[in-house]
């Protein structure tokens, strides 16, 4: 059996009653002669297109990019150089939009020199953030030995240095209030490397209020996680309390500035900072995904030569990264990438892979919606195969029974971005395995690779695709979520106008996938993102920023939506009744492809052009009837005629027609009077465009019809 994604099909026409302005739109993968490119496209009309690069000059995998923010009155950018601990410096003001590729120049570089003040021991620089309405930026930089306390430095636009305060161990983010009253540091505490010194993790607020050049430590107030109820959040160390074991890794803002919202990755959670009262409200755990339900299957192992999304029975740790926050209807959402991340260090480590401990594994049915009892009893080899479960990395953490046995799997991150309500930190959306689910279809001979090279499922036992980053931003008003894939590359794009039921509009990449290549070229590994709204944008359109960390690049992209309506059209032909899979793809198989289609793209058309009744014992045997059942139960949406399909007579084919819930057409196929045998075509109506559907018979039916069975 041929199965394809396409819009015309040879034997099944489908063209475009021209009713509207709209047209269809396939997927493709585009390659200049100079910028790879990859665009896949879902429902809706957002385009997206690599209008600028900038370089810079790191060594490959070095870090060359990785926070990046946008200054908006000079059109500048800043941009944390991991590669040189510095901040790079780049102009806008010549970005001409997407009449033509250019390539930006460093306008200046700020050393970690330069930043230190003489007196300040100072390890690296980890992010960095502007002002919403004053004229200076804020930096953050760890101190050497990063156990220590670090700091918050602060500088002008061309990065002079005005002032600087200590706040925790290791921050790792900074940001301001919408407001602009306060700077907030998310100072990760993580632990020395023989695990001796584990600083406790905590979130500094800054009071920059004032004249910054001022600024002393009574301006700097320090929140920690001792007095917080915690008795339901992932404690990764043995003997920890919750205050050393919490990392805080990114922060988000109300528009009111009244409250952030930090995430505890490590701990699977986010804390709620009061910004009035300069404490944290509480702590919320974010649970797990229940993989072996529907919709959120995975690949588990890099070792089974195929792209296989299961459902297994593992518990996903959300453990995001990245964060963004926005309101719809004056109710307040947070976005996550859900990345996932474990405690690895050589004093102490939580990684370890299924195979390793499955004799303490025993699945109980309980923690899972998709097994019976007796289901995971069968699967205990299962536990140990390297082509299945075996391969795949989880945790030492994850409590015991009293019997001392492990009743579930816990594995990092879910492979999805999720959209939480902000007041109770209630789920109300997760992409759950669309991701690897589309980045299968975009780019199936690179399915699953890692950042560093271009390979085949190298990454499914390692968090597959790997969401590291998101932004929300407005393009022509409607919001959409950008999800930045570390590891597969690329960025998915959601709109999220509906935040209970966000669709899946783009995945673009400039990303080489070539297989040839020993490094990849183009854009690798996003890991910071930006989002210029039109009315900010140098060129007048909305674009998006991204920091690719392995490339050490950072790709602009212009976006922009257009007068475009997106219909896929799923076609069929020459099943020949191949009810299961073996000799063809099989009806379940082809039922659950249809519906993974149709969960990125509503405007579907599932079509067959023929030879599809007749030719196995299942069809045979009760004249072809149990095929239209299954083709109605799958959703088909009309399908013209084959020869074969003639075999069991005339009389029994148009039988056959009305129970189908579907029409079957034949524009070429009259009865001896000249009259047509079957409709000759149908109109469809979907996103507003009528589209008309013809069924052609292909001229070999002619010559090898069995004559008698066209007699009436």
């Amino acid at each position: 059996m041929s199965f394809v994604k396409r819009l015309i099909t040879l034997t099944l026409a489908c063209i475009l009653l021209l009713t509207t302005t709209a047209g269809i739109k396939q997927n493709a993968v585009h390659a200049s002669e100079t910028q790879p490119w990859l665009s896949f496209t879902g429902q809706g009309n957002l385009e997206a297109s690599l209008i600028a690069r900038y370089t810079s000059g790191a060594p490959f995998a070095d870090g060359g990019t990785e926070i990046v923010v946008y200054n908006k009155k000079y059109n500048q950018l800043y941009s944390v150089n991991g590669a040189k601990k510095a901040l790079d410096i780049i102009s806008l003001t010549s970005l001409k939009g997407s009449t033509s590729f250019q390539n930006l120049k460093l306008t200046k570089r700020v050393a970690l020199e330069q930043l230190n003040n003489k007196i300040l021991k100072l390890a690296d620089i980890t992010s960095v953030a502007i002002h919403p309405s004053q004229e200076f930026i804020a930096v953050a930089a760890p101190a050497k030995p990063e156990t220590d306390d670090g700091y918050i430095i602060f500088l002008d636009y061309n990065g002079t240095y005005l002032s600087h305060v200590k706040v925790g161990s290791l921050p790792d983010m900074v940001t301001f209030t919408p407001d602009g009253k306060f700077a907030l540091s998310a100072n990760e505490g993580q632990p020395s490397d023989d695990y001796k010194i584990d600083p406790e993790g905590s979130v500094s607020i800054i009071d920059v209020s004032g004249d910054i050049k001022s600024l002393q430590s009574q301006h700097v107030t320090t929140a920690g996680f001792n007095k917080l109820q915690a008795s339901d959040i992932r404690i990764v160390k043995p003997g920890a309390s919750f205050a050393e074991d919490a990392e805080p890794e990114y922060i988000v803002v109300s528009e009111d500035s009244k409250k952030a919202y930090v995430v505890l990755q490590e701990n699977n959670a986010i804390a709620t900072l009061n910004l009035e009262t300069k404490t944290f409200d509480n702590v919320h755990s974010l649970g797990s995904i229940d993989h072996s339900m529907h919709g959120f299957a995975f690949d588990a192992s890099d070792k089974d030569k195929q792209a296989s999304l299961r459902n297994w029975p593992t518990r996903g740790l959300f453990m995001p990264d990245g964060m963004s926050i926005y309101t719809v209807n004056g109710k307040t959402y947070i976005l996550t990438a859900n990345e996932g991340d474990a405690k690895d260090y050589d004093g102490f480590s939580e990684e370890i892979r299924v195979a390793d401990i499955a004799d303490r594994i025993e699945l109980n049915a309980k923690h899972y919606k998709g097994y019976t009892q007796q289901q995971l009893d069968d699967m205990k080899a299962a536990l140990s195969d390297p082509a299945m479960l075996g391969r795949l990395k989880t945790t030492l953490s994850t409590p015991l029974n009293d019997a001392g046995k492990q009743e579930y799997i816990e594995s990092f991150g879910t492979r999805s971005f999720s959209i939480w309500d902000a007041d109770s930190m209630t789920l109300v959306f997760d992409s759950g395995d669309q991701f690897e689910r589309i980045t299968k279809l975009a780019i199936p001979h690179a399915y699953n690779t890692n950042n560093e090279e271009n390979a085949f499922d190298s990454r499914s036992d390692d968090k597959g695709v790997e969401p590291e980053a998101v932004v929300v931003g407005h393009v022509d008003g409607a919001p959409y979520a950008f999800i930045g894939l570390e590891r597969a590359g690329g960025i998915m794009a959601y709109d999220i106008s509906k935040p209970t039921n966000p669709t899946f509009d783009l995945y673009f990449s400039s990303r080489s996938y070539n297989l040839d290549e020993s490094e990849p070229s183009g854009d690798v590994a996003p890991e910071g993102l930006t989002f210029i709204p039109a009315i900010d944008s140098p060129t007048g359109t909305a674009l998006l920023v991204v920091a690719n960390e392995i490339s050490g690049t950072i790709a602009l992209y212009e976006l922009k939506k257009s007068d475009v309506t997106r219909i896929q059209i799923i076609a069929t032909n020459d099943i020949h009744s191949r009810v299961v899979e073996g000799d063809g793809m099989g009806y379940a198989k082809m039922a659950s492809i249809i519906d993974q289609y149709k969960a990125l793209n509503s405007n579907t058309l599932v079509l067959d052009a023929g030879d599809t009744i007749h030719g196995q014992t299942f069809s045979t045997l009760v004249s072809g009837e149990s095929i239209i059942e299954l083709m109605n139960n799958i959703g088909y949406d009309a399908m013209t005629t084959g020869n074969h399909d003639y075999n069991y007579g005339y009389s029994r084919l148009q039988q056959l027609s009305k129970q189908a819930t579907f029409p079957i057409l034949a524009a070429n196929v009259l009865d001896k009077d000249g009259n047509y045998v079957f409709e000759p075509y149908t109109i469809k109506e979907i996103a507003g465009i009528k589209v008309g559907i013809f069924g052609i018979a292909t001229p070999e039916t002619v010559y090898r019809l069995i004559l008698t069975m066209l007699k009436d």
